[in-house]
């Protein structure tokens, strides 16, 4: 290199957003030659692994801080055990790829990470870490969730409802809504649903949002329903409800009512505006109110007022921001007229 004895040294230093530079203060060259000592040289010390190509590059652990839940600014830590003074890098699944993590003591290597707004983190998130020496490579899987997750599952929007009478079988869907707060969400692959006591889950619909089946020929009289599942760290739950098929005698009107008539209840919705119909009394003041559900996050989309037309019907659109697959919309709507109030929600999942 051609370095002149004017040249500026800048040394920078960086903690999250924060920075700060400082200049060196004297010449990189003494005026006088002659004060300049001969430093000897030591020969470099060679790392074991340099010194014996026949060691096999090995990882003993790879773990990380649990965090909370996912969310932009959070930042995640990974460390990894193995070889000393080898190449340490970490992967995140379509997030990153082959970050280089630091030699903090001899076989010890750490890694960071700051989550993005723009950055697709899913519960069961895949995460590589990758020793490399000697053109030798070791890889592990992180030995542990990066969510913190001791609660067990839970189910919404139970359809139909606990003790509900229900009239027109046609019609009828067993389904409800997967909850599982800031946890690491449900897998689908635990998911079973039993109706009277029979097995029909390879007749259901399931994601790890929501399930839904459509019996037919349910006799009148009472039925059970149970769903078993766990979620991605194993933590294991059961609901259980029963509801009773009625004679087929027309359903009594309601005096306030509000319906939605689609999409329906539990439905999954593709990219773009999303239109919901209903239908309440004339003229009814309608608010809606749309949240929607992202990785445990919950923000507000959509809030409005109308009024429902001389038939009773009424159309809202909503467009999510940012359509992410698996993301749970909650509509909630109350209906007034005449002091009188009337409400009702709707859930929708977007597609995958």
């Amino acid at each position: 290199d051609r370095i002149p004895a004017n040249a500026a040294v800048i040394a920078t230093l960086r903690e999250g957003k924060r920075r700060t530079a400082a200049r060196l203060g004297e010449s990189l060259l003494v005026a006088n030659a002659a004060v300049v000592k001969a430093v000897p040289v030591q020969p470099p010390v060679q790392s074991p692994v340099t010194q014996n190509q026949n060691v096999p590059v090995s990882i003993d652990h790879f773990t990380s801080d649990q965090i909370e839940r996912f969310e932009p600014g959070t930042e995640l830590k990974f460390t990894m055990t193995g070889t000393p003074h080898a190449h340490a890098l970490f992967t995140i699944e379509n997030v990153v790829t082959n970050r280089a993590m630091d030699e903090v003591r001899a076989g010890v290597y750490e890694g960071r990470y700051t989550i993005r707004r723009q950055d697709s983190f899913t519960p069961a998130v895949r995460i590589t870490g990758t020793l490399q020496a000697n053109g030798q490579t070791a890889r592990a899987q992180l030995d542990q969730p990066l969510v913190s997750d001791n609660e067990p599952p839970s189910i919404s929007n139970l359809s139909p409802r606990d003790n509900e009478n229900v009239v027109n079988s046609k019609t009828l869907t067993v389904s409800g809504t997967f909850e599982d707060g800031r946890g690491t969400g449900v897998d689908p692959k635990s998911v079973k649903i039993m109706v009277d006591g029979k097995d029909v889950t390879a007749q259901s619909t399931i994601s790890s949002q929501n399930f839904s089946y459509r019996p037919t020929n349910l006799a009148v009289g009472n039925h059970t329903a149970e769903v078993r599942m766990r979620d991605q760290v194993g933590n294991a739950s059961r609901t259980n409800w029963s509801f009773r098929m009625a004679s087929a005698a027309p359903a009594p009107v309601t005096a306030f009512p509000l319906d939605f008539m689609s999409p329906g209840n539990n439905a999954e919705v593709g990219v773009g505006a999303i239109e919901v119909r209903g239908r309440t009394l004339p003229s009814a003041l309608v608010d809606v109110e749309v949240t929607a559900s992202i990785f445990g996050l919950t923000q507000r989309l959509f809030a409005n007022s109308m009024r429902a037309d001389a038939q009773g019907n009424f159309t809202f659109t909503f467009q999510p921001q940012l359509a992410v697959p698996g993301a749970r919309y909650d509509v909630n709507v109350r209906a007034s007229k005449d002091k009188e109030t009337r409400e009702a929600k709707l859930t929708l999942i977007q597609k995958r």
